[in-house]
């Protein structure tokens, strides 16, 4: 069972770009796939980096059938516990803001998009529509 929600590997180039660094990463440890299971069904998946003690927790997938179980927070929760277990220090949730990120995190910082261009008419306009479709609720 899908979401069908955009994801992060629905352009092509993506997925080359990750199968190419995973296999560039082979034995380094760097790219890691959790797969977190009760029994024999699978609950989900991590697709994580791992680099200096760090935790960059990239992509994931759940079992949606078991939503009101809240498997994100209890696959995340079981990822935090095993890298803090390997001296991790931190466990970074990346970009963007849910329930889930704040629940488990204890600090947030801001991640500025800065978009530069030359000062034209279509530029402007791009601008504007740009800022109009950010505040839109």
């Amino acid at each position: 069972m899908t979401r069908k929600k955009n994801h992060a590997f629905r352009h092509s180039y993506f997925e080359t770009f990750h199968r190419r660094m995973i296999e560039d990463q082979t034995g380094s440890g760097v790219a890691q796939m959790l797969r977190m299971t009760a029994g024999d069904r699978v609950v989900g998946y991590l697709y994580n980096f791992l680099y200096r003690e760090k935790v960059f927790a990239y992509q994931s997938g759940f079992d949606i059938e078991l939503n009101a179980l809240k498997p994100g927070y209890v696959c995340h929760a079981l990822a935090i516990d095993h890298y803090a277990k390997l001296g991790a220090k931190t466990y970074d949730f990346l970009a963007g803001t849910n329930q889930l990120k704040r629940s488990l995190s204890n600090e947030e910082y801001p991640l500025y998009w800065i978009r530069a261009g030359r000062t034209t008419m279509r530029n402007r306009i791009g601008f504007w529509l740009i800022r109009r479709a950010q505040t839109k609720p």
